[in-house]
């Protein structure tokens, strides 16, 4: 049993901003066929979309665990 009372971080701005900053990456790169700056700043936020994503579900399991411990 885990004596950790403390809510973990609400993953929803995470989980919210993610697939925005991946449609906004995409159109970049789309957009910045000749200019390098422009595709690389999209790349960037697509990897960023990508980790903000993974991170945000993993903070949504914890959550989730710290929610089935409280009820238990």
């Amino acid at each position: 049993m885990n004596t950790n009372t403390q809510r973990p971080k609400d993953p929803t701005m995470m989980l919210i901003f993610s697939p925005i900053a991946l449609v906004l990456g995409i159109l970049l790169i789309v957009i910045g066929e000749d200019a390098q700056l422009v595709t690389l700043l999209g790349v960037f936020l697509v990897l960023a979309s990508i980790i903000w994503g993974v991170r945000g579900l993993l903070r949504l399991r914890k959550v989730h665990q710290w929610a089935q411990e409280r009820r238990s």
